[in-house]
This record gives C-alpha cells, sequence and structure tokens, in this order.
C-alpha cells in the first residue's frame, strides 16, 4: 500500500545511522533520505508537502524548546498542507481527564495555535492517573474536518490559552519540566 511512500528523516546525530542498522533492521532504500541536522533548521528550510510528520525528538526529558514553540509547529502546518497530520510524542504527567502538568498543557496549546485539530491522547497503559511521567500522543491537522482516530475517551484539551503558548523568545521548557519532576 505504500510502495511508493517517500520518508525523509531528520536525525542531529549521524552517528545513530550504524545502531539503527544493527538493532533496529534498518536498510538505506531510495526512497528514504535521511538528513543530519537540527530538526528546527530542516523545518525552517523544507519546502515538500507532507501527508504525515512525526516529531519524537528529546532533549533529556523535554522536547527541545526549538522544537516546542509556536514558530516551529507554524512551519510544520506549513509542511502538512490542508489534509497532512502531526504526531508528536510527548511525555507528561496524566491525571485522568485532565492534564497536570504546565509544561505538557501549555505545549497542546502551543500545537493548538498553529493548527485548529488538535487532540491529546493517552495509550491505554495510563487510563488510570499517575504521579510519574508517561508518554503521550499529540494528533494534529490543519483540516477541521479530519477524523482524528481516537475514541471519545481519548481526548484531552488544555487549560491553557493561546496567550501560554511557548514562542521563540519564551519557552520555558526545561525549567516547567523541572519544576513537574520536582513535585
Amino acid at each position: 500500500r505504500f510502495d511508493t511512500a517517500t520518508i525523509d528523516v531528520v536525525e542531529i546525530d549521524a552517528g545513530l545511522d550504524s545502531i539503527a542498522e544493527r538493532y533496529f533492521w534498518y536498510k538505506p532504500d531510495d526512497r528514504l533520505s535521511l538528513h543530519h541536522e537540527d530538526g528546527r533548521t530542516f523545518l525552517n528550510r523544507a519546502t515538500d508537502q507532507y501527508d504525515l510528520i512525526y516529531l519524537d525528538a528529546f532533549s533529556d526529558r523535554s522536547i527541545p524548546f526549538q522544537l516546542a514553540t509556536l514558530e516551529s509547529m507554524q512551519h510544520v502546518s506549513r509542511l502538512l498542507g490542508d489534509s497532512g497530520f502531526a504526531v508528536i510524542n510527548v511525555i507528561a504527567r496524566w491525571n485522568s481527564s485532565t492534564v497536570e502538568d504546565e509544561y505538557i498543557n501549555r505545549f497542546v496549546a502551543t500545537v493548538r495555535s498553529a493548527m485548529p485539530n488538535v487532540a491529546l491522547i493517552c495509550p491505554t497503559s495510563c487510563i488510570t492517573p499517575s504521579k510519574y511521567p508517561q508518554n503521550l500522543t499529540i494528533i494534529a491537522s490543519n483540516d477541521l474536518s479530519a477524523h482524528l482516530p481516537l475514541k471519545p475517551t481519548d481526548r484531552v484539551l488544555p487549560t491553557a490559552s493561546a496567550a501560554d503558548s511557548f514562542i521563540d523568545d519564551r519557552a520555558p521548557l526545561e525549567l516547567l519540566v523541572q519544576q513537574e519532576l520536582d513535585n
């Protein structure tokens, strides 16, 4: 079904190529292009349209700030066009139907400021509230009518407003993550 799909992989550390070959069965392929650079640099200069952008970047315990700002999400939105989806892996605390982690609350608000159709989902393994950070997934689209593949109970909306969005000039991600972990 995806025999003609092409994939751009952006990884800042070229040393991970050999690890992927050894442990994850990666084999170079003409349909896969590796870009060894910072993800934000790639987003800033990319011009192709994508059906899917998957962000799974971490610096210590959070997404690197330059990939979590309104400006970077606006680049993602531009590259998706009208019908694509962004899937973003994040780590945060989950508390039933609310988000008690200010970092993820503000990050979801940031994503929503760039793309109007946003859902935060929690895998089945974290249905029970936990005081420990867990993997969560943000799915976003520019298309308000796009059906996000979720059950209504999977959606959690942030309480933070667009004014709380992270921007290039103010993105205290590391501070917020540390405060949450210290609690």
